[in-house]
């Protein structure tokens, strides 16, 4: 005969096993995702294969694009911050697991023409990455308990394209973002340029500036690889 005691070590037991299986069962609660930016991020978003799309497409994550074609990181203009060309009032109010957001490139193209940018390369991000509207609003993202993914350009094609007069500036802005990352724990600095190969005019688009679908898939494939990590 099984006595009280075995009795409810028993029952407890048979407990503990039921509720080991359910949580074994249940299915993990799918990630939100919000991506900021400029069109990197949003080319090809009406044909449902943006960045956005491909990073969604790869992984069980709900994702939210509110990234602008042509927006700066930082726009003075009122009508143009209030309609998203302004990165930072892209951000939406939600209970956001992970932001991905890119930006710089259009605000040198658009206020020194690439040249002679040292004035708002500065205004962006420091030379030690502490600084600046970047790290500013990086840390402000940080705070909602987020992850932050900075996805950073990639390489001009080695036959040109309207950002080549950019390179230098573009590679300063990336030093520069580098040193920003450990600063901020929840933010992840990540390339472009680990899957875009400027050799290969099959990454780009036409205008030899944004991603192709084939660039844009494989930019989303790599977001999904390292926000599952």
């Amino acid at each position: 005969m099984v006595g009280i005691d075995g009795y409810r070590s028993s029952s407890l037991g048979m407990r503990h096993l039921l509720i080991l299986l359910l949580l074994i069962a249940a299915p993990a609660r799918a990630e939100n995702v919000l991506v900021l930016g400029d069109s990197i991020l949003a080319w090809h978003r009406a044909a449902g294969q943006s960045v956005a799309d491909q990073l969604a497409a790869s992984t069980q994550v709900t994702v939210k694009n509110k990234s602008v074609p042509g927006a700066r990181f930082s726009h003075s203009g009122v009508l143009a911050a209030a309609t998203g060309f302004d990165i930072r009032r892209q951000m939406r109010r939600g209970d956001w697991d992970v932001i991905v957001l890119d930006g710089g490139g259009n605000d040198l193209m658009g206020e020194c023409g690439c040249r002679a940018c040292g004035a708002v390369l500065n205004q962006l991000i420091s030379d030690d990455g502490r600084q600046g509207e970047i790290p500013s609003f990086v840390a402000q993202l940080a705070k909602s308990g987020a992850r932050i993914y900075w996805l950073d350009y990639y390489d001009v094609p080695t036959v040109g394209g309207p950002f080549a007069p950019c390179v230098d500036e573009l590679a300063i802005l990336s030093q520069r973002l580098q040193r920003l990352a450990p600063r901020i724990q929840a933010m992840t600095y990540l390339s472009g340029k680990a899957v875009i190969d400027p050799y290969d005019l099959s990454h780009y688009d036409r205008d030899l500036l944004h991603p192709s679908r084939k660039g844009a898939s494989l930019l989303g494939r790599y977001l999904a690889q390292e926000i599952a990590r």
